[in-house]
């Protein structure tokens, strides 16, 4: 009789075992939003409370009405920054490029009459437009004419994409843990007291 229940304890655990293993392979890709998800919830439950108050208790109401302002107030901004980037790149790009290709300007007379490192100032800068610092100088225009700065925008653009994605969908996860907040915290209460005990 012990050796069947010991069968039995065994078959229950390795089931258990492989059904939470089975959970986190599937739940894998979503981790990252459910814990942004709960940790959102969390730190504006008051204000979703708050909401719920001044909507006679109408759960579904207030979560969706906290859900479109975490994505204005979260999602909006980057979304916005996401789209102006790969715009603003390709004109800084072009403005970096006709800055380079112009020679320096000369210094203005009143650079001069600065005491003490007026003429410094004035003797360096000849200096640099002129002699031996002229060939680093064109050099350096070369380097920055060649940036690989239009990749260097996609892949930040890529990431920041991504980024949004993520927010978007762990705001739209808040959606639930608001609605059903009091629900899923009695159940994961019932379970883990199954599991652990009343302590």
């Amino acid at each position: 009789m012990d050796s069947i229940r010991r069968i039995d304890t065994l078959a229950g655990a390795a089931l258990l075992i492989l059904l939470v293993v089975g959970t986190v392979l599937v739940m894998r890709p979503f981790i990252a939003s459910l814990v942004w998800a709960a940790v959102l919830a969390y730190a504006t439950w008051p204000v979703y409370e708050w909401l719920l108050a001044r909507l006679d208790g109408r759960s579904a109401l207030a979560a969706t009405a906290m859900t479109l302002l975490l994505l204005i107030s979260m999602v909006g901004p980057f979304a916005m920054m996401g789209v102006g980037l790969a715009d603003n790149v390709a004109g800084l790009v072009r403005i970096l490029r006709d800055a380079m290709e112009r020679p320096l300007p000369a210094l203005p007379a009143w650079i001069q009459t600065l005491p003490l490192i007026g003429s410094y100032i004035d003797v360096q800068w000849q200096a640099l437009r002129e002699g031996d610092e002229g060939a680093l100088l064109l050099q350096l225009r070369e380097w920055l004419v060649h940036l690989p700065l239009r990749e260097w925008a996609i892949n930040a653009g890529g990431a920041l994409g991504r980024g949004v994605v993520l927010i978007t969908f762990s705001v739209v996860i808040c959606f639930f843990f608001y609605r059903d907040g009091p629900a899923i915290t009695a159940r994961l209460n019932l379970v883990m007291e199954r599991l652990t005990g009343h302590r």
